[in-house]
């Protein structure tokens, strides 16, 4: 690749240290103002995506992150396709921190541009070795960017593979770096002292959806596996946290999780074989 891509670096780690590691790796040797990560299972739907950004982050010099909406879950050969529709122009809206966070639900590293001197100045950097190492890093990026642009179109696809993380649903290991996620964002917010109370609440209502989303979840893995995990989730203190808007159904998942772990986990795991069960005896066409 880079006898045909001139401008093209590739930097090997003795050791993997994940998407964290390059990603590091990436930004410390990276020369442009303009950042975009690109893991290997995924693609720009766009070949001039890069420019596309340039333009629009010249447009406002206070403009530090430019989000994409969504990404197109699509096998590559339509790509082309969604090339052959961008002759509409783009529409793109702005954000103060405490909207984005409110109305775009899911947000990730990828995706978005970045201006590099703002990642540098802000020693935004990502944690090793782990998967989800952006959960924390995204959250503060909008956080101190404080105005976001966000476009209304996909630039973003992704190509699921053997290697990628979503195909890693019965590792525990996945599960727990997850978890370790949910956390490095609540350590980092926790300790802001000039935090808006809005901006806080907004957070950790973020957190609280994720720690209530492992209770079915745990039934994917072994009892073992599964105790472990609630393990940790115990001695984290996610579990003590009085979050906001906490309804009743989520106090009682959080009390089962951190009380009766084993038996929540049997009872899960039976449930979770059992489902897989029926499921293998319908006909492939039901």
């Amino acid at each position: 690749m880079q006898n045909e891509y001139t401008n093209l670096i590739v930097i090997k780690h003795e050791i993997n240290k994940r998407q964290g590691g390059g990603r590091n790796t990436g930004l410390r040797v990276a020369q442009g103002e303009y950042i975009l990560f690109l893991d290997g299972d995924d693609c720009f739907v766009f070949d001039d995506v890069l420019k596309n950004f340039q333009d629009l982050m010249a447009i406002r010099e206070d403009i530090n992150v430019v989000h994409a909406f969504g990404y197109t879950s699509v096998p590559a050969k339509y790509c082309d396709i969604l090339r052959g529709g961008f002759g509409r122009s783009l529409k793109i809206k702005y954000y103060d921190a405490e909207q984005f966070v409110e109305q775009i639900k899911f947000s990730a590293v990828w995706g978005n541009c970045y201006r590099r001197s703002f990642i540098m100045k802000n020693k935004l950097f990502f944690r090793e070795h782990v998967v989800f190492e952006d959960t924390d890093w995204s959250l503060k990026a909008v956080y101190l960017a404080k105005t976001i642009g966000c476009l209304d179109y996909p630039y973003y696809g992704y190509r699921e593979n053997d290697v990628s993380t979503t195909r890693r649903d019965g590792d525990i290991k996945v599960m727990m770096n997850n978890a370790q996620g949910a956390f490095a964002v609540y350590e980092y917010f926790s300790q802001l002292r000039d935090l808006s109370s809005t901006m806080r609440s907004l957070v950790m209502c973020r957190i609280k959806d994720c720690v209530v989303g492992y209770f079915f979840r745990i039934g994917r893995y072994k009892m073992a596996d599964g105790r472990l995990f609630l393990e940790y989730l115990k001695n984290s203190g996610l579990l003590d946290v009085e979050y906001p808007k906490f309804r009743k159904i989520e106090k009682l998942k959080i009390w089962l999780i951190k009380y009766v772990p084993t038996i929540l986990c049997g009872v899960l795991r039976f449930f979770t074989l059992s489902k897989r069960r029926v499921l293998s005896l319908l006909p492939k066409e039901f």
